[in-house]
């Protein structure tokens, strides 16, 4: 093991595994360059690291950090009428399909249901069984690539599991994007 002392935070967080923050000669944090970045401890390592520092690099910022953690879900086993009731409900126009452990199953789009007469038929007979998804820890430009290779405009977020743990619209990764670019530029005053 290597220690190496620095001022530059950039070359800390590019060549450190580990980042020790020290001030009047108190260990105030001592942690990956990623976890200082995402969570600094206290208002002196958020200074000096940088406020808005996590943004200039983008591979540390992962899915969970910008999903949507409680996406509109229906079970398999309601029925088409049910599943449409609650997309008219939630205003959403496709749900996913999990199971009670949080398993994600699929999806079911509206489309799909308005083009069968059967309202009693399942959703499980009627939705897409293969899921396009993104893992908790897909970064941010892998996010971006896999959002240009898509025709929908979501991508739901599970674990290693298959659990469900949130979802990605391409206008809620927009939002994230476009408010921490006007933040950047000093346009909002926090």
């Amino acid at each position: 093991n290597y220690s190496f002392v620095t001022h530059d935070m950039d070359e800390a967080l590019n060549l450190a595994d580990k980042i020790c923050i020290l001030k009047d000669g108190k260990l105030l944090q001592y942690d990956t360059p990623e976890n200082i970045l995402k969570n600094p401890a206290g208002e002196y390592v958020e200074e000096f690291v940088g406020k808005n520092k996590i943004w200039t690099k983008p591979e540390m910022i992962r899915a969970e950090d910008v999903m949507i953690t409680k996406p509109i879900t229906v079970t398999p086993r309601r029925n088409l009428l049910q599943a449409r009731e609650i997309m008219r409900d939630k205003k959403v126009d496709s749900l996913l399909v999990i199971d009670k452990e949080r398993n994600l199953l699929g999806y079911i789009k509206l489309e799909d249901i308005q083009k069968i007469k059967e309202k009693d038929k399942l959703v499980e007979e009627v939705m897409n069984k293969e899921p396009k998804y993104v893992l908790e820890d897909t970064s941010l430009p892998e996010l971006l690539d896999k959002f240009n290779n898509l025709k929908r405009g979501y991508l739901p977020v599970r674990d290693s599991e298959g659990k469900l743990l949130g979802l990605i619209t391409r206008s809620s990764l927009i939002s994230v994007l476009s408010s921490q670019y006007i933040d950047m530029e000093g346009i909002i005053d926090e």
